[in-house]
C-alpha cells in the first residue's frame, strides 16, 4: 500500500515540478511532503489497529478453544454417566428376567408334578374300577 502511494506521490511530484515555477515547485514539494507524512501516519495507525484486531482475534480463538475443550470434557462426563446408568438398568432388567425365568421353571415343575400326580391318581382309579 505504501509503495503504491509513494508511486502516486512521486508521479505527482514529477508533474508538479515539470510545470511549476521555482516558488510553486517549493510549495508543491512541501504539500507533497505533508501529504506523504499524513499518508504514512494514517498507514501506521491502520497497521496498529490491524495488529490490535489480530491480537483480539487470537485471544478470542484461544478462549473459544478452551470453551470447546471444557464443553467436550463435560459432554464426556455426561455420556459416561448415562452409559453407567444404562448399564445398571440393563443389568437390573437381565436379573429380573433371570428371576422370572427361574420362577417360571419352578411353576412349570410344580404344575408338571401336580399333573403327574393327578394322572397317576386317575390311572390308579381306572385300574381299581377295572378290577
Amino acid at each position: 500500500m505504501k509503495k503504491i502511494l509513494n508511486v502516486f506521490i512521486a508521479a505527482g511530484l514529477i508533474l508538479s515540478l515539470a510545470s511549476c515555477s521555482e516558488k510553486s515547485k517549493n510549495n508543491a514539494k512541501d504539500n507533497i511532503d505533508d501529504a506523504k507524512n499524513k499518508v504514512e501516519n494514517a498507514a501506521d495507525k491502520a497497521g496498529d489497529k490491524i495488529d490490535k484486531a489480530v491480537d483480539n482475534v487470537q485471544d478470542a480463538w484461544e478462549d473459544t478453544k478452551d470453551d470447546v475443550k471444557d464443553g467436550a470434557k463435560d459432554a464426556k462426563k455426561e455420556i459416561n454417566k448415562a452409559a453407567d446408568k444404562a448399564g445398571k438398568q440393563i443389568d437390573k432388567v437381565a436379573d429380573d428376567a433371570k428371576d422370572a425365568w427361574n420362577d417360571t421353571k419352578k411353576d412349570v415343575k410344580k404344575a408338571t408334578d401336580k399333573a403327574s400326580k393327578e394322572i397317576k391318581q386317575v390311572g390308579d382309579s381306572i385300574k381299581k374300577n377295572l378290577n
